[in-house]
């Protein structure tokens, strides 16, 4: 072998041995400061906070990723997040990464060009202590989601979410309206979003006490989110059951509801204060 390239590829090495050495010898609590800093910035208002992080040949795993969110004692925990270097995935420009969030698994990638793919699947909101201390929902229900998002620039892109199983609680104490109402099932709601030049494109549908659909769109106003523009239409029924449950409440709805005994409505107008009218 020719010594000037013999030369090269000992030196090549040594560097990539000492690299390898300088990465799995990293200070744990060091390293995570610097994630947590890097990651604060993009998840404002919120606060992460990451514990027992580590090195491998192959990328980094971290014990428990903490995220505070605004409101008292509103906290999620995403466990066991292990993010792949691995050369297969930089040869694709891209990190992998694999977690747990509450009995359910996440699974994922993030490209140089700064192309997330998410997917959730099966997780149990209601194992979270806050979720569960408000006592607003009554069953065990499980999520499964799927998000392709463009993070370069304004956000765009596609999100997915599957709810099953979920129970509300009517009660005034867990509800915090002027009245109580009986607990509301839903065996599936479903919900489709298109992102793109700032508006979102909806596609919903439930089934259960309350079945119908939801469709239209939202445009954005990111500074002000109760600003934004909704031109939204439902189509729904209730079934006998709970309509007989509703007291009162069930007379008021007869105003929104069509000749086919429908609920059919419009919204439109801000979030924050919507303008509500009969199809």
């Amino acid at each position: 072998m020719n010594r000037g390239l013999a030369k090269i590829l000992w030196v090549f090495f040594g560097m990539t041995l000492f690299l390898f050495s300088f990465w799995l010898s990293l200070p744990s609590q060091w390293a995570a400061r610097q994630i947590e800093a890097k990651l604060t910035p993009y998840m404002r208002p919120a606060k992460p906070t990451l514990s027992e992080f580590r090195t491998s040949l192959t990328g980094f795993s971290i014990s428990q990723l903490h995220i505070r969110l605004p409101g008292p004692k509103a906290k999620m925990i995403i466990q066991n997040l292990e993010v792949s270097i691995a050369p297969w995935h930089l040869l694709l420009g891209r990190i992998g990464f694999t977690a747990e969030l509450y009995q359910g698994q996440i699974s994922g990638s993030l490209s140089a060009l700064g192309q997330l793919q998410l997917e959730v699947d099966q997780a149990q909101p209601n194992r979270n202590l806050w979720v569960r201390g408000t006592e607003l929902i009554r069953s065990n229900p499980k999520v499964s989601a799927n998000l392709d998002m463009s993070l370069r620039g304004k956000p765009e892109g596609t999100v997915k979410v599957a709810i099953n199983s979920l129970e509300i609680s009517g009660k005034q104490e867990h509800t915090q309206l002027m009245t109580n109402l009986p607990t509301t099932r839903v065996k599936h709601l479903g919900v489709q979003a298109l992102i793109k030049a700032g508006k979102v494109t909806l596609d919903g549908n439930i089934t259960g006490d309350l079945t119908g659909t939801a469709k239209g769109t939202i445009v954005l106003n990111t500074s002000r989110l109760g600003q934004s523009q909704l031109n939204v239409q439902v189509n729904s029924s209730l079934s006998d059951a709970y309509k007989s449950k509703l007291g009162f409440i069930a007379s008021l709805l007869q105003a929104y509801t069509n000749s086919n005994g429908r609920i059919s409505i419009s919204l439109t107008g801000k979030i924050d204060a919507p303008a509500i009218k009969r199809l």
